[in-house]
């Protein structure tokens, strides 16, 4: 178990090094497909998160909603790096399944989560869904892709697999929130690392923009 010290370091780390995928990101912004530029706007969004919670030690609604539109846009996304249209109709099933498992979770389970809760099962749920449907795309990329490398989606499949499947862990085999907030370093270090594959996917992007 590291120091209380260096868990802190990590924390301001995993909460600033947003701001590294971003400036790549409107760096390439005119070069960049849909998805990517969407993703720009979903990293913008949890940057305002992370960078506010930091200042404020308060949760509020605002706050413990992040983790509810994070799973909406990772399973949107996952679902474009498909690019199967015959996959429609799984999506709007399990966006369905998100609100509804939300809703359940943090209004009825937990009538005071405005103030001080988040739901460990609906977070828990999400990520393994997330993880579970991330591996499935990286499968179909590699199926699909001679230079898979240069493909900027897999850097970013791979990134949200990562997060999501360390999250996993973390939620699943610690359920005493005392030694879970312990561990908390572990997922900020995971979400370092995915910051740094959505930075290293922008640069594959704009490089693929310049060559052609």
């Amino acid at each position: 178990m590291i120091s209380d010290f260096f868990a802190e370091i990590i924390t301001e780390i995993s909460i600033y090094s947003v701001l590294i995928p971003i400036t790549f990101g409107i760096k390439g912004f005119e070069l960049n497909p849909f998805i990517l530029k969407a993703f720009l706007i979903f990293l913008c969004y949890g940057a305002v998160v992370d960078i506010a919670t930091d200042f404020i030690f308060v949760p509020t609604v605002f706050f413990n909603s992040y983790t509810f539109v994070q799973v909406l846009f990772f399973t949107w996304f996952l679902y474009k790096s498909f690019n199967q249209p015959k996959l429609f109709k799984p999506l709007i099933f399990l966006m369905a399944f998100w609100v509804l498992l939300y809703f359940f979770c943090h209004f009825i389970l937990l009538n005071d989560w405005k103030i001080n809760k988040l739901s460990s099962l609906f977070d828990t749920v999400a990520a393994i869904v997330t993880s579970f449907i991330a591996a499935a795309s990286l499968v179909n990329l590699v199926k699909d892709e001679v230079e898979l490398t240069k493909n900027p989606t897999f850097w970013f499949c791979l990134a949200v697999f990562f997060y999501t499947f360390c999250t996993y862990f973390i939620f699943s085999f610690v359920s005493n929130p005392a030694y879970r907030e312990k561990l908390w370093w572990i997922h900020n270090l995971a979400n370092i690392a995915a910051y740094m594959l959505y930075t290293y996917g922008y640069w594959v992007a704009i490089k693929n923009a310049k060559s052609k």
